[in-house]
């Protein structure tokens, strides 16, 4: 079954399913006047497809780290050595091959931009190759509203990842993040299973990272590859630096439903634009009414097409500095 081709009213539970508010399945079906077990049903049936997959926001600020958004590029025949490191390095969080140039980008943590600095050291050094066309930026702040491309829906609020001082945490913590991350945030039983504790153990602790801002709600986010949707990343850089800019950009995404997400940035770029659309003719759409919205508002807006994810697994609980955070 393909994705693009469900009913209307399907696509209105998913995107309810899929939004920047934690939902229960009670209210979506309230919300969309279907059964609750029809409600469930569709989410399974989602998630067996991939259309649909549970993830949380970590805040890498709790944990004392700094968040880098990193382009670069190197020789094709060096990929599978590069693809291998970017798997292994715990400062990389998330990794996608993208098509063109540059052809890597990588989101790290490190406590300091020297650490970042390394990372192009060592993958040069690591893989034997040049590193070619880099760009980086630090994120300062994170704006998520869903993904309501499914039903072109702008009536859900959204949902803002800030800056949080470092917190108490300890190598357990550490792990529970890293499985989350790598069996879905909503396997607290296989968490539990995985990291040998008590699923009652497991369930506080959780708790405990949300009510310290560590990691946020549940949400749903919508594979694009798995549902046949274009995705694609605008990296804005502002002609020049006035206090309205952002406020009007957000105003820009509120009413803009192919945006998912908003990541201001310091450095190559200053705002990162995630835009998923169904069709490629949509991607390119947002950027001419960005364009008109906001005209003589952006010097640069470059476009970068993600080819696949290499990798979204985390190794909190072996980051150097995390684990020099919590010694010292």
């Amino acid at each position: 079954m393909r994705f693009s081709s469900l009913p209307a009213k399907q696509r209105r539970v998913l995107s309810y399913l899929a939004a920047s508010e934690e939902f229960s399945l009670k209210q979506v079906a309230e919300s969309c006047r279907v059964s609750e077990p029809s409600v469930r049903r569709l989410l399974l049936r989602a998630m067996s497809y991939g259309w649909l997959r549970p993830f949380c926001f970590v805040n890498h600020s709790a944990l004392g780290l700094q968040t880098f958004n990193l382009l670069f590029s190197c020789p094709r025949q060096k990929h599978a050595s590069v693809v291998a490191f970017l798997k292994a390095d715990p400062r990389v969080v998330w990794a996608m091959e993208n098509v063109g140039h540059p052809r890597y980008e990588v989101t790290a943590v490190s406590r300091t931009a020297r650490g970042i600095s390394s990372l192009f050291h060592d993958i040069a050094k690591t893989c034997n190759t040049p590193i070619t066309s880099r760009h980086w930026a630090l994120e300062t702040s994170l704006v998520y509203w869903g993904n309501r491309t499914i039903s072109n829906d702008t009536n859900f609020k959204r949902f803002e990842l800030l800056p949080e001082e470092p917190c108490e945490h300890d190598g357990l913590d550490l792990r529970i993040l890293d499985s989350l991350r790598s069996l879905g945030s909503e396997s607290l039983a296989l968490v539990a299973r995985q990291l040998k504790e008590s699923p009652s153990t497991i369930s506080y602790r959780v708790n405990r990272l949300r009510s310290r801002k560590v990691i946020s709600p549940v949400f749903y986010r919508l594979d694009t590859q798995s549902a046949g949707i274009f995705s694609c990343e605008y990296l804005l850089t502002v002609s020049r630096v006035e206090a309205k800019t952002e406020e009007q950009l957000i105003r820009f995404c509120d009413r803009t439903p192919e945006i998912t997400m908003l990541v201001p940035a310091f450095g190559t770029w200053d705002y990162k634009l995630l835009v998923k659309a169904e069709t490629l003719d949509g991607l390119l759409e947002v950027r001419d009414h960005l364009e008109s919205s906001l005209p003589n508002v952006f010097s640069d807006v470059i476009i970068v097409v993600s080819k696949e994810v290499i990798t979204g697994v985390t190794h909190f609980s072996r980051h150097p500095e995390v684990l020099q955070a919590k010694s010292s």
